[in-house]
């Protein structure tokens, strides 16, 4: 049976510019595309089963970036690495990360353009057009990792480029030598990432003429897959609570915010100051170490209504 060793992914797992803990994270992140909360929860009587279900769903994923001959049951894209997924010989984590999450959604049969399924074939037909867009237009890619940052933290804002390299392939027979093409992609691209200044970077070849129904087609597609912003969490996660406690073991002494006692830090508990029924996030700034016993009388509401009733 092919091993994740012998697919494109385990040449990247031995990548020299990529740390053993950058490799983790790397592994981490590709689960969390495919899967989000699931596989941090599989801890059951099945547990090695379904670990094993998720690393072949993994292999299947992988397999189709690349995949050596030896392989016949899993047909790959064959996507070349080095247009795809490196930078001045040095290896890009967002852009195998966007592009996994693209090959993940098709594989799933999500991946919808202007309301259309996306197979493998559908990809196909744009993929000459995406990879020249790769080619001619770097600025893209370039200054939206420039804007977002490198790594696994914005691969979400990289493949909304990629996406819009696909809706354009699908769109358009590209051919930069013709004007009215090339002014066509320019549009459709600064207009639908306006912290991309594609006109400056064409400026003496922009004429004006292009086909206006598709940049529409093109806008409107990236404005309905964008990634959202995400929402602050309602909860404290343990980073933040740890966060919280560092700070207070650094006072000499730590008082309670709802009835201004000594708090012994080994019996406390953090609660919201703005409570979550108020619209409260379980962020550090609105964190509050109290007593337990303070915590019930708190119960949902904020610590200045809490404070007042106590005191007055």
């Amino acid at each position: 049976m092919l091993t994740l060793r012998q697919t494109r992914y385990g040449s990247i797992l031995l990548e020299p510019d990529l740390t053993h803990g950058k490799k983790i994270g790397l592994v981490n992140e590709l689960l969390n595309i495919m899967f989000g909360d699931i596989c941090q929860n599989t801890v059951s009587i099945e547990q090695g089963q379904r670990v094993e279900n998720l690393m072949l769903k993994l292999r299947v994923v992988l397999c189709r970036i690349a995949t050596p001959a030896v392989s016949i049951r899993i047909p790959s894209l064959g996507l070349h690495p080095k247009l795809y997924f490196y930078k001045d010989h040095r290896f890009q984590v967002t852009s195998f990360l966007a592009w996994f999450s693209i090959v993940c959604e098709i594989e799933e049969d999500c991946f919808e353009i202007q309301n259309k399924k996306l197979d493998f074939i559908g990809f196909t037909r744009a993929r000459r057009g995406v990879e020249s867009l790769i080619e001619k237009i770097p600025v893209a890619i370039k200054e939206t990792v420039g804007k977002f940052g490198s790594g696994i933290r914005s691969h979400e804002r990289l493949k909304n480029v990629y996406q819009a390299f696909i809706c354009i392939g699908l769109n358009i027979d590209l051919d930069f030598e013709d004007e009215v093409c090339l002014n066509t992609v320019i549009l459709s691209m600064s207009q639908s990432f306006d912290y991309i200044n594609f006109n400056d970077f064409y400026l003496e070849r922009f004429g004006g003429d292009y086909d206006e129904s598709i940049v529409d087609d093109v806008v409107s597609f990236v404005k309905s897959v964008r990634p959202s912003k995400k929402k602050k969490p309602l909860n404290f996660s343990i980073a933040t609570k740890r966060n919280l406690y560092q700070r207070e073991e650094k006072k000499t002494w730590s008082y309670c915010e709802v009835c201004d006692s000594a708090l012994y830090l080994e019996s406390t508990e953090v609660d919201h100051r703005e409570s979550k029924a108020e619209g409260g996030y379980g962020i550090i700034e609105n964190g509050a170490i109290i007593h337990p016993i303070c915590n019930r009388f708190k119960s949902d509401r904020d610590l200045d209504e809490v404070r007042a009733d106590l005191f007055e």
